[in-house]
């Protein structure tokens, strides 16, 4: 919200970190991420795990919020403004209910990112933490594939995903197409 509206120094050049994170390609982060893990006991834990996700998907997050938060007319938040409500006021009432199916679609993002992922999982995660893909990944083998047990597994990592795909459908689908039409998502 900060980088799409307000006004501060530095604000470019903290809008452009959150653009250059994104450009860093997670094969080199692996080695000062185990050994920042290391070092703060985060290696084969879910917090650990959490930490490095939540590096790579919290910047990606912003950058696609910034759209959806400079797609609101600024008129709406002035009239919330001169009815003496607050910034977080006008935040919680006025502005993020306009962009709820961008919140969705974020959330959708970043949780496929998550849940998908497997390099890190398998550097990082040691014996303790399995994701599913790392689960699945210990199925195949040099001598035999267990093709039952990889496919029940298939099964059960895209049962999240569809699920949450059809509760926020709508959701998906208005945060989608805002801009595509004039004022499709304002209403």
């Amino acid at each position: 919200y900060a980088l799409a509206r307000l006004r501060y120094p530095g604000k470019r050049a903290s809008g452009f970190y959150v653009l250059a994170t994104q450009m860093l390609p997670p094969v080199g982060l692996i080695i000062p991420f185990y050994l920042v893990l290391q070092k703060i006991g985060g290696l084969d834990s879910y917090s650990g795990l959490t930490a490095i996700y939540l590096t790579f998907s919290l910047p990606f997050a912003v950058w696609l919020m910034v759209s959806y938060f400079e797609d609101i007319p600024y008129e709406m938040e002035e009239a919330a403004l001169l009815d003496r409500a607050g910034r977080l006021r006008t935040l919680w009432y006025v502005i993020l209910p306009q962009v709820r199916g961008g919140i969705a679609v974020t959330t959708i993002f970043v949780f496929l990112n998550a849940w998908n992922e497997f390099l890190f999982a398998v550097v990082l995660g040691g014996n303790n933490v399995r994701p599913v893909t790392v689960a699945m990944y210990n199925f195949i083998s040099l001598e035999q594939t267990q093709w039952a047990k990889l496919a029940a597994g298939a099964m059960l990592a895209m049962a999240p995903v569809i699920l949450i795909g059809l509760f926020a459908q709508r959701h998906i689908v208005k945060g989608l197409t805002v801009g595509a039409v004039k004022g499709g998502g304002r209403r």
